[in-house]
């Protein structure tokens, strides 16, 4: 009988040691006034008391409910020990590292940029960052959009919550966690535009030689001027006309009559483009280069019928 009371009595204690998941000589997590301490185990009692000591010395060996101790995991969550995430805290996202995880849901985290010191947070506000998401990658050339403005950016991390990290290489911006959905990709293509096509630009009634520079999903495109009229600008798709070699029996290069208030004067066309204008500069100096109406041009021929 006296046997059988210490074999009760053992598997008791480990009853109760197993349910916490806490054995002697562990180190666990003590938690006093939202604040958590490293701790060694020394001794477990039935009334669900640990004995335990404290090796950063904040406390002196104590006693202490088993409800205040928790094990540190290596993994929990999609999280581990080690892992490099990102710390949310009103609206702004900083670079951490996972330094213990606890039962509890809560992480040690240490900042290896300084913004803090090491900090124990809730799970909820840490995030794993990711290679890539919704098709963009970590390094891509992206757009950013604000206000109606395009800026290039690069993608310096994308985050769980569909948030990244952009940086700026005009200067525009420092570096930047801003909604996914504020990003475009660059494209090489849209329609019949490509980059580096040589295009004119349409405002106002007047006609730009201009260049595409970048192309974006939302079809419009970044042109610069190279006769300085603007500076690079962001536009419409819809304002811009490819150039063409032969339009409308006019090739480059021929010598045309351009009529204007019941005159004609020789001209030689430079460019023709698709919206129906004409680059065309006056071998005889009665007008600069200009851009003009196709209409207005007629074509010089051999012969005539009286």
């Amino acid at each position: 009988m006296k046997y059988s009371f210490v074999l009760v009595l053992f598997f008791l204690v480990n009853a109760f040691a197993f349910a916490g998941r806490i054995t002697i000589g562990d180190t666990v997590v003590y938690s006093q006034n939202g604040q958590k301490y490293r701790a060694t185990v020394l001794a477990i009692y039935q009334n669900r008391t640990v004995r335990v000591v404290f090796p950063d010395g904040e406390f002196t060996e104590s006693n202490v409910p088993v409800s205040t101790l928790s094990t540190p995991l290596a993994y929990l969550e999609g999280f581990q020990v080690g892992q490099e995430v990102v710390f949310s805290q009103n609206g702004q996202k900083y670079q951490a590292l996972i330094e213990v995880l606890y039962e509890d849901r809560t992480a040690k985290v240490s900042f290896p940029n300084g913004e803090y010191t090491v900090s124990v947070v809730r799970l909820e506000a840490l995030s794993i960052t990711l290679e890539e998401s919704e098709g963009f990658s970590v390094g891509q050339a992206v757009v950013y959009s604000q206000n109606g403005a395009k800026y290039d950016a690069r993608i310096e991390a994308i985050y769980q919550d569909n948030s990244v990290k952009l940086s700026f290489p005009n200067g525009e911006y420092s570096a930047s966690v801003v909604s996914i959905r504020t990003i475009q990709r660059i494209l090489y293509q849209i329609d019949r535009f490509r980059i580096n096509d040589d295009v004119v630009y349409s405002q106002n009634g007047h006609s730009y030689d201009a260049r595409i520079e970048a192309l974006y999903p939302d079809r419009t495109a970044k042109i610069s001027f190279p006769n300085g009229e603007f500076s690079t600008s962001t536009i419409q798709l819809s304002t811009l006309s490819k150039k063409r070699f032969r339009m409308n029996g006019f090739r480059v290069d021929q010598l045309v009559l351009y009529g204007q208030n019941g005159q004609s004067y020789e001209a030689r066309i430079i460019a023709l483009y698709e919206d129906g204008y004409a680059k065309v500069d006056f071998p005889n100096g009665e007008f600069a280069v200009s851009q003009v109406p196709q209409t207005n041009l007629s074509g010089m021929i051999t012969s005539i019928d009286r």
